[in-house]
């Protein structure tokens, strides 16, 4: 349950950074990755399905780690992964939604700058809602259980 929301963002940042890379890096053999984390910008480069499976992997040993951090430790590891995974998510998203719903309002313009400010703003909101109604039901989970000790 309170992983379910940085799962989501970090799916999001990489199904978007294996679907955004340009044509050039699909023809010329992976070396024109589009990616400004080194680890995987290297992994990419290295094979699309070398980043799946590191990501995969990444995504289980997260996991493993929330689960069994003591509540403390738990709550900063998850906001250290939204602060880490969500700037990259709405980079990305900024891409999809520039393509499927601003393609008629001029590139550089005012309105442009503000609508995608606007969107960017409403998935911040609604992610930080999400983890915060999340995290919500799982202290009310351990103050039920009077495991209140960190």
């Amino acid at each position: 349950m309170l992983f379910t929301p940085i799962f989501a963002v970090m799916m999001i940042d990489m199904v978007l950074t294996i679907f955004q890379q340009p044509a050039k890096y699909w023809l010329v053999g992976f070396e024109n990755s589009r990616e400004d984390n080194m680890i995987g910008r290297w992994l990419l480069e290295t094979h699309p399905l070398v980043f799946i499976y590191a990501f995969l992997i990444y995504l289980i040993i997260t996991h493993l780690c929330i689960t069994h951090f003591k509540p403390l430790y738990r709550f900063a590891a998850i906001i250290g992964l939204l602060i880490g995974h969500v700037p990259a998510a709405m980079g990305r998203l900024d891409t999809v939604f520039e393509a499927a719903l601003l393609h008629n309002i001029p590139k550089g313009t005012a309105i442009e700058r503000d609508l995608i400010f606007t969107i960017d703003m409403a998935l911040i909101i609604y992610f930080s809602l999400w983890m915060a109604k999340t995290l919500e039901k799982y202290i009310n989970g351990i103050k039920k259980r009077g495991i209140e000790k960190t």
